[in-house]
């Protein structure tokens, strides 16, 4: 079901549920081309965003705007998740990336809120009708969840500004990953002087724009190798690295062993990396 909400976007409900999981939570990475609402009501699990883990409970919205890549997996023994979602496209030609500019972080701590449960119980109700009344209530509670959603999690971005240089250079680099990435380029995305880029870039960061470039290739490809089954060769080149020694040297100092000695560790285990630590 779809409606226009104002001129140029429409909203459009694709399909949703209250479920409880049991052994069929684990999922591949993926990337939806629907937006993406999930409130955990009860367990815990940890949802993998854009190479960023989450470890969510009761209590946590998460929103994931199509186009992110993602997957979830159980965290405990205790297999049993039961949780809200739903997915939704939203289209405005005048906005065509509303919600990667918006910058919000994927996953915020509500606790329990009656509020946000009425809102996907309205929504699900009211998805099983075609009567236009129905649409619009489907339509109307979308909308109030995601300016909830926006209003609790803009406080806990701070220097919006500066955020979103730094946002828009891990966009450009993860765009072009499948080849090497000058700082030059980086600079103009900015519209600041190479130097001064430089300087600022590490400021805001920690580290050079060069090591953030690797930084992004590598957490890259530690997804593809943990949660996939792509070779090392092929991810090598997904990530614009064309020597084989060279892409190994970095990868273990980054991540501190050979992209093969991680596929042994990781791939199709029960065991998950902590993340990377830029050396």
């Amino acid at each position: 079901m779809a409606i226009a909400v104002e001129k140029n976007a429409q909203i459009t409900f694709r399909f949703g549920a209250y479920i409880t999981h049991f052994d069929n939570f684990d999922t591949k990475i993926e990337m939806s081309n629907s937006n993406k609402f999930y409130y955990i009501t009860d367990g815990e699990c940890e949802f993998i965003i854009d190479n960023k883990a989450y470890k969510v409970k009761s209590g946590d919205l998460l929103f994931i705007p199509s186009g992110v890549m993602h997957h979830r997996h159980y965290i405990n023994d205790n297999k049993k998740i039961t949780l809200y979602f739903f997915h939704f496209d939203f289209l405005c030609a005048e906005k065509p990336n509303f919600f990667e500019e918006l910058g919000l972080p994927f996953a915020v701590s509500i606790g329990y809120k009656h509020k946000v449960i009425q809102l996907f119980k309205t929504i699900l109700k009211f998805s099983q009708s075609q009567q236009l009344e129905a649409r619009f209530k489907v339509t109307a509670n979308i909308l109030n969840l995601m300016a909830f959603y926006i209003d609790v999690a803009a406080p806990s971005q701070k220097n919006i500004g500066e955020d979103r240089i730094v946002h828009n250079i891990s966009k450009y680099i993860k765009e072009n990953i499948d080849r090497q990435i000058a700082v030059s380029e980086l600079s103009r995305i900015a519209c600041m002087q190479k130097n001064y880029f430089i300087r600022y870039f590490k400021k805001e960061t920690g580290c050079s724009p060069y090591q953030f470039i690797m930084k992004v290739k590598i957490d890259i490809a530690v997804g593809l190798l943990e949660n996939t089954e792509t070779t090392v060769g092929e991810v090598m080149e997904k990530i614009g690295f064309y020597d084989m020694s060279h892409f190994s040297n970095t990868f273990k100092k980054h991540v501190g062993c050979s992209p093969i000695t991680y596929v042994k560790k990781f791939r199709n285990t029960a065991n998950k990396s902590n993340g990377i630590i830029l050396k």
